[in-house]
């Protein structure tokens, strides 16, 4: 009976993890552009395909190379906007921490005076979350590392920004509003971009945990660091654990 009850468990213990592992863990996914299969939404949904404003985009790699010209950018316009909440994610390389001010990497909306506009940018060597209803919130920029953005809706009149997983500042205090129009690699006045690599833009029509999206890497073409076997034991205390942590290799 003893080995009986012993099988039995373990073999309850084997089908949990096959569950946990085959579960989405973001299921509110509504778009991922990634680049490594084109510029479409490879998690379905109502969000168009990336329409190409300017030069032919490099996404050779796996992730969108915004070159600092103002003119080529991409964009989906109009977008399923008024969400509430909402997550927004995005992976950001670049060799140059400084650029300048107001480069441009992710905006909602392209007029700095139209209502719930904002945008992620380069500014000053910080990447920052501002808008016409949101206060500044700002962090030191890392040179040659992949680094996550995060902005949240986490509510009516509230919303957050986070860097790798770390929330930057207090909350925005302001309601961040929806996403009416976005763009990526331009500013909402249209006249600064990124220099760098974009990849991995993610928006869920939810409120997402932001520590778990920067646990689980900027997606493909990744190197897995498979975790130890002590670190295993905790599968069951952490759903970041379980994936371990992945990390873009740039094939460059």
């Amino acid at each position: 009976m003893q080995r009986t009850n012993t099988l039995l468990v373990g073999g309850a213990i084997v089908l949990a993890l096959a569950t946990l592992s085959s579960t989405p863990i973001h299921a509110a996914l509504v778009a991922e552009y990634n680049f490594d299969t084109g510029l479409t939404n490879s998690a379905g949904g109502s969000y168009s395909p990336l329409a190409v404003i300017g030069a032919a985009p490099d996404i050779s790699g796996g992730s969108y190379h915004s070159d600092g010209n103002n003119a080529n950018y991409l964009e989906v316009a109009p977008a399923v906007g008024g969400a509430n909440p909402f997550t927004v994610s995005i992976w950001v390389w670049t060799t140059t921490a400084n650029q300048g001010n107001y480069k441009g990497i992710f905006s909602n909306n392209d007029s700095p005076s139209d209502a719930y506009s904002w945008q992620i940018d380069s500014h000053a060597g910080s990447y920052r979350a501002v808008g016409v209803d949101i206060p500044t919130r700002s962090t030191p920029a890392t040179a040659n590392v992949w680094q996550n953005l995060v902005i949240r809706k986490t509510g009516g009149s509230q919303g957050n920004f986070w860097l790798d997983g770390v929330q930057v500042g207090s909350n925005f205090g302001a309601n961040p509003g929806g996403l009416q129009e976005f763009r990526i690699g331009i500013n909402r006045n249209s006249d600064n971009s990124f220099t760098g690599f974009i990849d991995k833009v993610q928006i869920w029509n939810s409120l997402e945990s932001a520590a778990a999206i920067y646990a689980a890497g900027p997606g493909q073409n990744a190197t897995i660091v498979i975790p130890e076997p002590m670190t295993m034991l905790a599968v069951g205390m952490s759903v970041a654990g379980l994936g371990g942590y992945i990390r873009k290799r740039r094939r460059r």
